[in-house]
């Protein structure tokens, strides 16, 4: 007989909180409210883990996981929740760490938010040894092989169908896929590379890199951004949820407008996804990538979309130096958050407008302390880009004090 227990709230993981002897218990598969019973997995001194193996009492925002693979395959972690309790329960992980982290009582607007299956415009596909097609099992480097997966955009789909149909690839150990008007991969791996180019050139695929080399066939794929074309190579960062980000883009030139005239500067700015509508909307825009692919790719947008009002910068966020004064500051960082130099620079270059785009809230929450005797907080919103998982990416709003 496994212990018995009532969730309590949500936390980052996929989790939810219980109390077993006074000690914190994240346990998996149970819906803030329920009443479990559950199995401990791991035992620590101040904290422990556990699966739900049984629901006593069930939750009206319990649902039954679309995917077969569910609970075995680890890239979901909620599809057993309603959709709308998925946002409202990431909703309470951002002012849980605004609070607990960052000493705040933030009001949360209304989540940003778009289609919630098929959305998945890019993915890492795994490949085991004996050829087996999938995704890794949670917290594990075993290939769970799949037939489909309704996070992924149909075209996806049906590329890794046809990859199935080659029998199995030899030596590769993943490939990333990225969907646009074509469908480009970044393949890691591989013993034959002349062999396996002609295999997966029938599948559909445009355009293929080798470990980071420079892509034989279209070395590019196109989105429409906002009425722009938007290209990225195979090795380019872009947000696999295309509407959500088209979502964000039209939300962000909304909120920063008028633009004519000012000035912006655009930190870890990928391949110009906020520069360039930035720019077309009448900025002045300096955006900073480190990655030499995204660079290039920022150049050759500006070139398609006619746009001469944008500077791209190859170099790492934390090694530019403000030479200028700005209007607004953008920045999208990596899941640490912003690097300590760069929060010195947003510390002293004092913009009227601050917008930080995040993919953890506990960093967010530790970098707006930092930012909090320079600017106050106008909005905070999640932005929904992973439904059915446990990301989080939140949109802050900063105006100089």
């Amino acid at each position: 007989m496994g212990l018995t227990v009532l969730a309590e709230k949500p936390a980052y993981g996929g989790y939810s909180i219980a109390r077993v002897d006074d000690k914190v218990t994240f346990i998996e598969g149970a819906i803030p409210g329920e009443t479990a019973e559950i199995e401990i997995t791991v035992n620590k001194s101040e904290y422990s883990y556990a699966v739900a193996k049984k629901i006593l009492e069930t939750s009206p925002d319990r649902i039954i996981p679309v995917c077969p693979y569910f609970g075995v395959c680890g890239g979901c972690s909620y599809q057993y929740i309603s959709t709308e309790r998925q946002i409202s329960l990431k909703d309470e992980i951002i002012s849980d760490a605004l609070r607990r982290i960052g000493k705040m009582e933030v009001s949360l607007s209304p989540a940003l938010t778009d289609c919630s299956w098929n959305y998945r415009h890019r993915a890492k596909i795994q490949f085991s040894k004996t050829g087996d097609i999938g995704f890794f099992r949670k917290s594990s480097r075993e290939v769970v092989p799949i037939d489909a997966c309704p996070l992924l955009h149909a075209d996806i789909n049906l590329l890794l169908q046809n990859m199935m149909s080659l029998g199995p690839l030899t030596g590769v150990a993943d490939i990333v896929i990225t969907s646009g008007k074509s469908q480009i991969a970044l393949i890691t791996g591989g013993n034959n590379r002349k062999l396996l180019r002609y295999m997966l050139n029938r599948c559909g695929l445009s355009g293929m890199a080798f470990d980071d080399k420079p892509a034989n066939g279209k070395n590019y794929a196109e989105f429409q951004l906002n009425g722009m074309k938007y290209t990225v190579s195979p090795s380019t960062f872009i947000q696999s949820h295309w509407k959500m980000n088209s979502r964000l883009v039209d939300h962000l030139i909304a909120a920063m407008a008028p633009l004519a005239g000012k000035k912006v500067l655009d930190l870890y700015a990928g391949a110009g996804n906020f520069s360039l509508p930035a720019a077309r909307a009448g900025a002045r825009v300096t955006a900073v990538e480190s990655s030499a692919a995204a660079f290039s790719d920022g150049l050759r947008n500006m070139e398609l979309n006619g746009i001469d009002s944008c500077r791209f910068i190859q170099m790492p966020s934390e090694s530019f130096t403000i030479n200028d004064e700005y209007d607004i500051i953008i920045l999208d960082p990596p899941r640490q958050g912003a690097a300590p130099a760069v929060m010195n620079m947003l510390l002293s270059a004092r913009p009227d407008m601050l917008i930080y785009i995040s993919c953890d809230p506990s960093t967010l929450a530790r970098d707006l302390i930092r930012l909090s005797g320079t600017y106050r907080i106008d909005t905070i919103r999640q932005i929904n880009f992973f439904p059915q998982t446990h990301h989080i990416e939140t949109a802050a709003f900063l105006r100089r004090i």
